[in-house]
């Protein structure tokens, strides 16, 4: 399976940080959200993964969420 990386993409918010992995039949979109001043921490508040088809139509999970959200334990497993 081919994938391509965008990594590192800044959004009109300068504390959130958006990164996309585009494969053949689908894309993932990783969005970090950073405390407000990025340059006292390098670890984000959350992180929010989600799903999309090459048309930007989200795709839910097996429970109906559109997106996962990675807060306190999880977060550290992503870190």
């Amino acid at each position: 399976m081919n994938y391509k990386l965008e990594l590192n993409k800044q959004g009109v918010v300068p504390n959130i940080i958006f990164h996309n992995i585009i494969f053949d039949f689908f894309k993932v979109n990783i969005v970090e959200r950073y405390p407000k001043s990025m340059a006292s921490t390098l670890s984000p508040d959350f992180v929010i993964f989600k799903v999309r088809t090459l048309n930007d139509e989200i795709i839910n999970t097996k429970k109906g969420n559109g997106r996962v959200k990675l807060k306190g334990d999880t977060l550290l497993t992503y870190k």
